[in-house]
C-alpha cells in the first residue's frame, strides 16, 4: 500500500496554529458528487423512512410532523468547506453528498488498514493534515480524498470482504445515527444556532439529540459502530484544547462560541448512555454476548476521544 508522500512529512510542516477545515469543499469534483448523489439517494432515503421514521411511536411521529430529507451536493455558505456537516432546519434534514462521500471513504480507509494489519493512526494523520496544511501545496490546489491519500484503490472492497463488511457497517450505522440525531432537533423544536441562543443551550440541545439518536438505535437493535469513526473524524477536524493558548481561552470558547464542540462531558454522557442496557443494541445480532462487548468497546473509544480533546 502506497502512502501519499506528503502525508509522511506533514508533522514537520505543521502551522503554528490551526487553519481550520478550509478548502475541503473541493475534495471531489462536481461531476463526482453528482454521481454519488444518485448512488446514495435511494439507499439513504430507505434507511430514513424505515429505520428512523419507522421506529418512532405514533405520538412521536405526530410531534415531528412533516419532514423532508435533502441530499445537496454541499452545505450552504460556510458549511460548504467542511466535509462532515449534517444539519436540520425548518422541516428539512440535510445530508450533503460531500459529507456522505467523505465519511464513506474514511470508513473504507480504516477498514482497509484494519484488514491488512496496518496502522489505523494513518487515517488520523490524514485528518490532521487537513486541519494544518494548505491545499495549495497539493497538485491542482486541492487536498486528496482519503483513499487517494492513503493509496487505497477505490474498488479495493471488491476483493477484500473484511474491508467491505467493516466499512459498510460503520457507514450505515453512522448515517442512521446522524439522521436520528438531526431528526431530534426537529422533534424537540430546537432553534438554530444564531443570535439569542447561548452556547450552553446549544450544547445542551446537542446532548439531547445524541440521546434521542441512541434511543432510535436501540429500537433498531443494532450497535452504532460507526460512531467511533465519526467522532474521531470530528475531533480531528474541529477545534480542541490544543488550539488555544490557555485553559481559560478554551473554556471561554466553549462557553460563548462553540455550539457543537466534542467536549469530554458530551462524549462521557454518550458513553454512559451506550452502557445503559447495552443489550438493547443487540436484538438483531446473532452473537449477542459479543455484541454487548462491542458496545463496551465503542463506549470506551468514545471516552478516549474525549480525554484526547481535553489534553
Amino acid at each position: 500500500m502506497k502512502l501519499f508522500p506528503l502525508l509522511l512529512s506533514f508533522f514537520l510542516a505543521l502551522a503554528s496554529s490551526a487553519q481550520g477545515a478550509w478548502g475541503l469543499g473541493d475534495l471531489y469534483p462536481e461531476s463526482e458528487l453528482r454521481h454519488w448523489q444518485g448512488k446514495y439517494g435511494d439507499n439513504v432515503r430507505w434507511n430514513f423512512e424505515n429505520l428512523v421514521l419507522g421506529r418512532l411511536t405514533p405520538q412521536e411521529r405526530l410531534q415531528v410532523g412533516p419532514v423532508n430529507l435533502d441530499l445537496p451536493l454541499r452545505g450552504p455558505g460556510e458549511l460548504r468547506d467542511h466535509p462532515l456537516q449534517f444539519f436540520a432546519g425548518g422541516s428539512t434534514i440535510s445530508l450533503p453528498v460531500l459529507s456522505i462521500r467523505f465519511f464513506d471513504e474514511l470508513t473504507q480507509a480504516w477498514a482497509s488498514l484494519y484488514s491488512n494489519g496496518l496502522d489505523l493512526q494513518l487515517v488520523g494523520d490524514y485528518l490532521a493534515m487537513l486541519r494544518y496544511r494548505d491545499p495549495a501545496s497539493f497538485a491542482g490546489g486541492r487536498f486528496p480524498g482519503p483513499l487517494e491519500a492513503l493509496g487505497i484503490p477505490r474498488d479495493a472492497w471488491k476483493s477484500d470482504p473484511v474491508m467491505d463488511d467493516v466499512s459498510q457497517k460503520a457507514l450505515k450505522s453512522a448515517i442512521v445515527w446522524i439522521m436520528a440525531h438531526e431528526l431530534a432537533h426537529l422533534y424537540y423544536h430546537h432553534p438554530g444556532y444564531g443570535p439569542g441562543v447561548t452556547a450552553a443551550q446549544a450544547q445542551a440541545n446537542e446532548a439531547q439529540a445524541d440521546q434521542f439518536a441512541n434511543t432510535i438505535m436501540r429500537r433498531i437493535g443494532v450497535a452504532p459502530v460507526g460512531m467511533v469513526q465519526f467522532f474521531m473524524a470530528m475531533a480531528h477536524l474541529g477545534r480542541g484544547r490544543g488550539d488555544f493558548a490557555s485553559e481559560a481561552a478554551w473554556q471561554e470558547y466553549q462557553r460563548r462560541t462553540a455550539t457543537h464542540p466534542l467536549t469530554a462531558d458530551r462524549l462521557q454522557a454518550l458513553a454512559a448512555d451506550l452502557r445503559r442496557a447495552p443489550w438493547d443494541f443487540t436484538s438483531e445480532e446473532s452473537d449477542q454476548a459479543t455484541a454487548v462487548q462491542r458496545i463496551e468497546y465503542i463506549a470506551g473509544q468514545i471516552e478516549g476521544i474525549g480525554r484526547i480533546l481535553e489534553d
